[in-house]
């Protein structure tokens, strides 16, 4: 076997009160068990040297500056590590390949790794937390390992992250619902796909702040990676504008909420398109949200349940100044969120998201546990629940974005369309005269119209009216570029003050199509084409109309 990774474990910048100069030595060459557990006595034992003051001289002056040193750092999380893992289920690991061998010796020298890892694999509440009997189930290691092996720009950075949240949480692990995928997708297949769509730019700037235990309530999506796809292309086309402040969870108000006259068939699409109750909506939710590299997970209240999710823009409704929303249901006081109180769940996200404080509970918890004198194990949680938070040996995570990201396509010069000689092309946005409808700037460049289901007044008046230049009269058929999301769409179609005629619009998944033609007598000259569709419609994007004169 190659030798493992050797660990100097240095203490000269230490007080003398706290150090001694032995040295636990180096992790073993040898993955048997006894060499790995020799090591881990050998941590163990050193720890316990370096705490050799009385439980009432320990400080949490002196405790800084131990916790500060970057050698002592590195002892205190692979004790942790081995610890919470096993030493025979890291004698199993290490032994069942070279790839895992050489992996453990690259993760035992990499004490930011082996941190952040511990901070994922840690459960949130704080009666968890105390309790301290979770354990790291050695199948997370392997997973990571797999990553680890295939990508070496896993190694760091965001994608060191995202690779331990996907060990940690596979797909298929999150939110049990309407829509999952019948056989979840490959852990190293749902880590590339996140990754190529970070780098594609498909993912919100939030993404790149994210923790790993954050991150586990995104890879963990029991939707198919084809489905986290076609989400994000659905909203960049259908709802541009739901990209506005992150706002994607807002989509769920197009789930319509009815029985689903279809079935789901582990699509998605199939939510969004038949609609449903409270079930599917939260699915849909957390769905919509992961899609777009945004935590998400459901939430439980009497007879109902919803989701929860981080914004990046915690002054947008609803709970204004909270980062995590509770939506489509009512507030935290009567939520249950990854078996929590609402509340509780609060505390303990505000608790994530302040790194100093996080890991400074949590060092603290780590050596205490490797202590074994009680009342100085005892000493050291006392000194956790004081008021300094420092924030030496925290590297932060990059900042939050301050600012609303700008659609791509705001403000883009627009790639106009060919347009076949004999067409006559009108864009959606130069109407005569709306109502009932918004302007949205398309995700590609230039504008589109959206006219929301249940638009106030839509169907008892024209909405939307065009002037229309005919060069000679003659047959022509009318082509909608349009995209819905539901079946049984159709728009009606008047010319001047003449009876409508019905233009079905079929479902397009949110994605631009192209209607049926409608065919029209038209006369020469200038004269005015009106749509209009029902109330009970669902919500239509409209892109632009075309007119083709037919031999």
């Amino acid at each position: 076997m190659t030798r493992f990774l050797r660990l100097l474990l240095l203490t000269a910048t230490l007080p003398a009160a706290l150090l001694s100069a032995a040295s636990p030595g180096a992790f073993p060459a040898s993955a048997k068990a006894e060499a790995i557990g020799g090591h881990f006595q050998k941590l163990t034992e050193w720890l316990n040297g370096r705490i050799s003051v009385s439980p009432g001289g320990l400080t949490e002056e002196r405790m800084q500056k131990v916790l500060r040193d970057p050698h002592f750092a590195s002892a205190l999380a692979q004790h942790r590590f081995i610890s919470k893992t096993g030493v025979q289920h890291l004698t199993s690991f290490a032994m069942a390949s070279e790839d895992q061998q050489q992996f453990l010796s690259w993760l035992l020298g990499h004490t930011e790794a082996l941190e952040r890892f511990l901070e994922g694999a840690t459960p949130i509440g704080k009666n968890n937390r105390e309790a301290d009997r979770w354990t790291i189930d050695p199948a997370a290691l392997r997973i990571w390992c797999r990553i680890f092996t295939a990508d070496p720009e896993s190694r760091s950075g965001l994608y060191l992250r995202l690779a331990m949240a996907t060990g940690l949480n596979p797909p298929g692990t999150g939110n049990q619902g309407a829509g999952q995928a019948a056989t979840p997708d490959s852990p190293l297949s749902r880590f590339q796909h996140f990754k190529s769509a970070h780098r594609a730019g498909a993912l919100f700037p939030s993404f790149d702040t994210l923790s790993v235990w954050e991150l586990r309530q995104i890879v963990s999506s029991n939707a198919s990676n084809a489905d986290l796809a076609w989400g994000r292309d659905a909203i960049n086309t259908w709802r541009p504008d739901l990209r506005s402040n992150e706002l994607v969870v807002n989509s769920t108000s197009e789930v319509w909420r009815r029985n689903s006259p279809i079935p789901f068939e582990n699509s998605f699409r199939n939510v969004l398109a038949g609609g449903g109750k409270c079930g599917p909506r939260s699915s849909w939710a957390i769905f919509i949200c992961q899609a777009f590299g945004i935590p998400a997970v459901g939430v439980r209240q009497p007879g109902h349940v919803c989701a929860t999710y981080k914004s990046a823009y915690p002054d947008v409704q609803p709970q204004p100044g909270q980062a995590w929303k509770v939506v489509y249901g009512r507030g935290w006081h009567v939520s249950k969120a990854s078996g929590l109180p609402g509340e509780e769940f609060m505390s303990e996200m505000a608790l994530r998201g302040d790194e100093k404080k996080f890991f400074h509970l949590e060092r603290h918890r780590w050596l205490s546990a490797a202590l074994s004198s009680p009342e100085r194990a005892a000493a050291i949680k006392s000194l956790a629940d004081r008021v300094s938070i420092p924030g030496a040996g925290v590297i932060p995570l990059q900042k939050k974005a301050e600012k609303s990201p700008v659609p791509p396509g705001t403000g883009s010069p627009e790639n106009p369309p060919r347009i076949p000689e004999g067409v006559i092309h009108i864009e959606a946005e130069d109407f005569a005269k709306a109502a009932g409808i918004a302007i949205h700037e398309c995700f590609l460049g230039g504008k589109q119209l959206y006219n929301a289901k249940y638009a106030p007044g839509w169907g008892t008046a024209p909405r939307i009216s065009y002037k229309i230049d005919i060069p000679a009269g003659g047959t022509y058929q009318l082509t909608l570029h349009a995209a819905v999301a539901n079946r049984e769409q159709f728009v009606h179609v008047a010319l001047d003050d003449g009876a409508p005629y019905s233009l079905p619009v079929p479902n397009s998944h949110g994605l631009w199509s192209d209607t049926p033609p409608l065919e029209l007598r038209l006369r020469s000259g200038t004269q005015t084409l009106t749509l209009t569709r029902p109330a009970a419609q669902r919500g239509l994007a409209l892109r632009y109309l075309q007119l083709r004169r037919t031999p």
